[in-house]
């Protein structure tokens, strides 16, 4: 495990300093819910133009129900890339990209998979002087069957704010996440968030936002996500 994190805290400063030598950015993000549990992303962009990016991310969660808790393996694993667009003077940002998944969530196995699930996706942002507004739609598809039960999720989130100052943000979480398909069973709804968020974004760029509220499926929610940017 120390190999783990030594291997990622090199390739972390090894993107610090690549970015800093091109017009690429790279944010380092730490996140805790009340279903998907501690996970850790990395998103980068390459800039192609004035209006348009290369995207590319990393998702890892550390929940011992996506893995093999015994082992300390297969951890549900995901990369993509895409492309970002920017539209009306910067102020809307769309963002389609398509991943992939190591693990066994999605195609039922024991152990996990490369290629266990194919994931299109589409991400986007709009912000003015006033407002920021963010919204997501992905779909996690089963590419193989490696037991007899195998899955497929749908998650989409919409999340409006208002800009009290600079550096203060707050608004409203909707967020979904929908069994879509399951083998043997019928789609349902695992949880439906709707609660206020309040984010608070340090001179560097670095933010800390928290959500909490009612879950239309379970006893409520709380959802806490950090971002550091490593290319400023």
């Amino acid at each position: 495990m120390k190999k783990i994190y030594l291997l990622l805290l090199s390739s972390f400063l090894f993107l610090q300093v690549q970015a800093q030598e091109s017009n690429s950015t790279f944010t380092l993000g730490i996140g805790q819910d009340s279903y998907f549990g501690f996970y850790v992303s990395g998103n980068g962009t390459h800039s192609l133009s004035d209006k348009t990016s290369l995207t590319f991310y990393a998702n890892y969660w550390a929940n011992p129900a996506f893995g093999n808790a015994v082992t300390g393996t297969d951890f549900w694993t995901e990369v993509g890339a895409g492309v970002n667009f920017t539209l009306f003077q910067e102020r809307l940002s769309i963002n389609p990209s398509l991943g992939f998944t190591y693990g066994k969530v999605l195609s039922g196995g024991q152990k996990g998979v490369l290629g266990d699930g194919i994931v299109p996706a589409l991400f986007g942002s709009f912000a003015n002087t006033y407002t920021e507004t963010t919204f997501g739609a992905v779909w996690f598809k089963a590419l193989r069957t490696e037991g007899p039960t195998t899955v497929d999720y749908c998650w989409i989130w919409f999340s409006p704010g208002y800009k009290f100052t600079s550096k203060i943000t707050a608004g409203a979480l909707v967020e979904d996440f929908y069994l879509s398909r399951m083998s043997g069973a019928k789609a349902t709804n695992l949880y439906l968030w709707l609660g206020p968020f309040v984010q608070y974004t340090f001179p560097k760029g670095a933010f800390l936002k928290a959500a909490a509220g009612f879950d239309a499926i379970n006893d409520g929610f709380i959802k806490v996500n950090i971002g550091i940017p490593l290319s400023k």
